[in-house]
């Protein structure tokens, strides 16, 4: 999982203007809580849904992905196979989701 943000330096009143607040800060609070989760050998996941005041619903692996570029949009769905993740972080069973 990785992020990032390009642009050229702006003075902080131009940044206060076109910039959401506190999103910056909340990217760098989110990578470092990824950060340290791997360092510490635990999940990243969690770690980030933690820190981002989050919760994690859902754990698998995508599976048949079917996409096209329409109109200079890519379009498609795909399926994931895995585990409903309950309340307290454990599986309750296998799963299967389409999105499109």
């Amino acid at each position: 999982c990785r992020g990032g943000l390009a642009f050229l330096p702006l003075p902080g009143k131009e940044v206060k203007r076109i910039c959401m607040r506190h999103t910056v800060s909340q990217a760098y609070h989110l990578g470092t809580a990824i950060l340290e989760a791997r360092r510490s050998h635990r999940n990243p996941v969690y770690a980030a849904a933690v820190a981002g005041n989050g919760k994690v619903i859902f754990a698998g692996k995508i599976h048949n992905v079917n996409r096209k570029t329409t109109a200079g949009f890519a379009k498609g769905n795909f399926i994931i196979n895995g585990q409903e993740i309950s309340q307290d972080g454990g599986d309750t069973g296998p799963a299967s989701h389409g999105m499109a």
